[in-house]
């Protein structure tokens, strides 16, 4: 990510969660990410969701994520931990009435 980008991504704002393992919170999007992708690393994932949320949350994917979110206002992935289904939620975060 380039310094010049880094404000603009910084003033992106989200609100994510991890079920079962992370309550939601608001950061800015680039420490959103990182926080995720350090949570799932902490899990037992199989080697192909690790792949796969690695591309999601791995180095580099601000900018990605960002359209997404853009598109859709939100992103919300599963995976399997054992036997249960988990939610990951990446959403914008609403901005507080003044």
């Amino acid at each position: 990510m380039s310094r010049s980008t880094t404000p603009l991504l910084n003033a992106v704002v989200v609100t994510i969660s991890v079920e079962g393992e992370m309550e939601p919170a608001q950061l800015p999007l680039p420490d959103a990410l990182r926080t995720l992708w350090h949570t799932l690393q902490a899990l037992q994932l199989g080697s192909h969701q690790y792949e796969a949320y690695r591309h999601f949350f791995g180095e580099g994917v601000e900018q990605r994520v960002l359209r997404a979110l853009e598109e859709h206002s939100r992103i919300d992935l599963a995976f399997r931990l054992k036997s249960d289904i988990r939610l990951v939620k990446i959403q914008l975060a609403v901005p507080a009435e003044p």
